[in-house]
């Protein structure tokens, strides 16, 4: 990104556009979406929705544990209803929580076994 970057531009955004027209200025969501459907086309896989990766990330941080209101800023919410949406429990974590759980509660056994075989 250093290395493509244009360096004289008088913002901080991450995304701006590299083609001829609006160079340097902010990333369109519609640039997005064709950046996505021409990998997409060149991959040939099933079709996949840009808007997808924005809620990949969104639901990761909630799992990763940011703040809501964190994550309301950076999503550009202004109702944190819908930043609700990405607080909810993906099945993968739900299993590794699980699991999580399940391994100490047979180590509190096995601590248990040995303190009552200390006892004998």
């Amino acid at each position: 990104m250093r290395l493509e970057r244009p360096t004289h531009l008088r913002h901080d955004l991450v995304f701006v556009n590299l083609g001829r027209r609006g160079f340097g200025e902010a990333f369109r969501y519609r640039s997005w979406v064709a950046i996505c459907e021409q990998a997409r086309t060149a991959a040939t896989t099933p079709r996949v929705h840009a808007h997808a990766f924005r809620h990949t990330f969104a639901t990761n941080m909630a799992e990763s544990g940011m703040p809501l209101d964190a994550l309301q800023r950076i999503l550009g919410h202004s109702n944190m209803d819908t930043v609700m949406i990405y607080n909810q429990v993906r099945d993968g974590r739900l299993y590794r929580e699980y699991q999580e759980a399940m391994a100490v509660q047979e180590a509190a056994r096995r601590i248990r076994e040995l303190r009552v075989d200390d006892r004998s």
